[in-house]
């Protein structure tokens, strides 16, 4: 049996953004309406003109964001078998955009996705997909591995990449992918990404990471 086509997200995020336009009508209607129907008079029920709009305005974000999901799992399946050199991506999965952050951001891009379109003129981004999740986040095209695979994947992924992004991070993971990076890679190919630090994790980073780069990164004063 052929497998039925995956949605691509159209239809979800035209919902959702006609849901968010919805949402600001409503809050510009506020004023005009609380003084037409006199809700000083009930102060009681004063919270609840507030409320279709907030209700507007998250669910058109997330049926948006939920789109985007959608389109994303369609690209990827476009280019992950694509025999062209891609880009890799490697960060903390702490990093990802989430559904909260996508509810309270509305229609804004993910630094992820901001990063896949600066790169996409050298080639596809790709990352490794977290554990579990029935819908990728929007960005980079992801590779799905188990626990036990997911190291060689990597590996395997790095010598076949045009570009490796390591994203700073204090866990573990990140430092083992630095090493394997330093080890396999020309330093040209190697990009590391500090964004969004707290000075004490960027610190814990620098410190870990300087042996394996072989280099100092700079402090935190000079970023």
């Amino acid at each position: 049996m052929a497998r039925a086509p995956r949605s691509s997200g159209t239809t979800w995020k035209i919902t959702g953004v006609a849901l968010l336009v919805l949402g600001m009508v409503s809050v510009s209607a506020l004023p005009s309406t609380m003084s037409a129907m006199n809700w000083m008079n009930y102060k009681f029920l004063l919270p609840i003109p507030y409320i279709l709009p907030l209700l507007l305005g998250w669910s058109g974000a997330f049926l948006y964001w939920r789109g985007r999901q959608y389109a994303a799992q369609r690209l990827a399946e476009s280019v992950i078998p694509d025999a062209k050199p891609h880009l890799l991506y490697l960060r903390p999965f702490r990093s990802d955009f989430t559904i909260v952050k996508a509810v309270f951001h509305g229609i804004e891009t993910s630094e992820e996705e901001q990063l896949a379109d600066v790169l996409q003129p050298f080639g596809e981004l790709e990352a490794i997909g977290r554990p579990g999740e029935s819908l990728p986040t929007p960005g980079a095209a992801r590779i799905y591995a188990s626990d036990d695979e997911w190291r060689d994947v990597v590996k395997r992924q790095m010598q076949a990449s045009r570009l490796v992004v390591i994203r700073a991070g204090v866990g573990e993971n990140v430092l083992w992918e630095l090493t394997q990076a330093v080890r396999s890679l020309e330093p040209q190919k190697l990009l590391i990404l500090v964004l969004k630090m707290k000075a004490q994790d960027y610190e814990s980073f620098r410190t870990k990471a300087n042996p394996i780069l072989g280099v100092s990164l700079p402090d935190q004063a000079t970023l």
